[in-house]
């Protein structure tokens, strides 16, 4: 069985750029796909088939006898997009909770996912936002 992997394109904000050519090829596919995290490249890819060692599923979708049209394209965009939300939502820890529970080892690029305006003071710094799951995966690998 050929293993199918779709990359969900960067995030911008709260907003996935590119979800819509990768949710139409699944569907197109007719098969059941896994959403996962790659904890290397803190990248977000529905796979079919064989998954690698880093990456971690979120969630199961099952695309097998969805119709292509843009009704049902649409749910499934509105399902990736909430789980991912919520992965994000449970898993985004700041700058300073980073330095404050890792030192500054614990400050990895592939782990940063976003800004974000401070909801506390409008004057201040936008707050750097950090995957959790991405920093203990990368530690745990050097050590």
């Amino acid at each position: 069985m050929k293993t199918i992997r779709l990359k969900i394109e960067e995030r911008a904000g709260a907003n996935l750029i590119n979800i819509y050519s990768p949710v139409l090829e699944a569907v197109r596919a007719d098969k059941t796909f896994k959403l996962v995290i790659n904890l290397d490249d803190n990248q977000f890819y529905l796979v079919s088939g064989s998954r690698r060692k880093a990456d971690k599923v979120l969630a199961t979708l099952n695309f097998k006898g969805w119709p292509e049209t843009e009704r049902s394209l649409s749910k499934a965009r509105g399902m990736v997009r909430k789980v991912i939300r919520e992965y994000d939502h449970n898993t985004n820890i700041t700058l300073s909770t980073v330095l404050k529970e890792y030192g500054k080892k614990g400050v990895i690029d592939t782990a940063f996912t976003r800004e974000a305006d401070n909801p506390y003071y409008k004057c201040a710094a936008p707050m750097k936002l950090y995957n959790r799951e991405v920093i203990e995966y990368q530690l745990a690998k050097i050590a």
